[in-house]
């Protein structure tokens, strides 16, 4: 397996398409050069596959057609080492119900280290969850989830971060929390947002794919 440094990482897309079992096609023919440490959002209505495009990108799926290559400086990464260089957060992703949001954060922490300059204590107290810090993430509301798994993203030392609508079940006080952290967010990782026309997901769109 190639060792990674967590350095931000390039994407492109090659014909890429992806079907389901039962033959019905998600999407097709993407072709699209992500830069390393850019900023780029996935547009889609329900159904049109850009959850499942945000999966292929973090390495979680493999797609059935086409190709995508992935590139720490310039270095051609397998897929399996993305998926220890990545982040991703999304409506399927979930963390273990019965550890508490400490627990979780010293269990993710053995594995993955924290990104430079990130806390992600801080990010939670800013988050309105420090008097939950002992509450097993199974008993937090879906909007309290929903801050643990973007702050666990977002610290996270990774070289590609991917957030599918990371606004579901956020209140307009914690629209306003994750704000602050794009707006903190550094270059030094490739950020793809996956959004359903909701301008919140993201500050900024260095490029857009829409499907």
């Amino acid at each position: 397996m190639v060792t990674l440094k967590s350095s931000p990482i390039a994407l492109e897309l090659r014909q890429l398409g992806h079907e389901f079992i039962e033959g019905q096609e998600v999407f097709k023919q993407i072709n699209i050069k992500i830069s390393a440490g850019s900023h780029v959002v996935i547009n889609g209505q329900n159904g049109s596959g850009k959850s499942t495009l945000g999966k292929i990108l973090a390495g979680q799926l493999t797609s059935t057609q086409g190709s995508i290559v992935w590139k720490e400086n310039e270095q051609v990464i397998p897929q399996e080492s993305v998926l220890l260089a990545s982040s991703y957060s999304g409506p399927s992703a979930t963390l273990h119900p019965q550890m508490s949001i400490e627990e979780i954060l010293h269990f993710h922490g053995m594995f993955r280290p924290w990104r430079e300059g990130a806390n992600p204590h801080k990010c939670l107290q800013d988050a309105g969850l420090s008097t939950h810090m002992c509450v097993r993430f199974a008993e937090l509301s879906s909007g309290m989830k929903q801050r643990v798994l973007l702050t666990v993203s977002l610290c996270t030392k990774s070289g590609l971060v991917v957030l599918d609508e990371p606004c579901a079940n956020l209140d307009r006080s914690g629209i306003d929390w994750y704000q602050r952290q794009l707006s903190e967010f550094p270059s030094s990782s490739t950020l793809v947002i996956c959004t359903n026309d909701r301008p919140e997901d993201f500050l900024k769109a260095e490029s857009t794919l829409e499907l």
